[in-house]
């Protein structure tokens, strides 16, 4: 179902649509719709405007990881980001040293 681009809502997109826009599969779509809070949901059917998009597709730039899950801001490389995932690593596995005693 899709309005009128001049109404103020402008266009509306289905799941499926909104999903080809960012190159993601429906699921992935729907998922970051909710972590984002963004889209309406009708039932079992998502909605969403041009604002749902661009703030999901904000959401998920700022919501990048590190390989072990810790939030890394998306003005950073991703070197930098590896880099503190390196450091963290270290520091973990000489806490679990010093755990056990050696």
């Amino acid at each position: 179902m899709q309005t009128n681009p001049d109404e103020p809502l402008g266009e509306i997109l289905t799941l499926h649509e909104a999903a080809a826009r960012l190159k993601l599969t429906p699921n992935a779509m729907a998922r970051a719709a909710g972590d984002a809070g963004r889209g309406s949901k009708f039932g079992r059917d998502w909605r969403f405007t041009e604002a749902d998009l661009a703030a999901i597709l904000q959401a998920r730039q700022v919501r990048q990881r590190t390989p072990l899950g810790r939030p890394v801001s998306a003005s950073r490389g991703e070197e930098d980001a590896f880099a503190e995932a390196r450091k963290l690593v270290e520091r973990r596995k000489a806490e679990r040293k010093a755990a056990r005693g050696g």
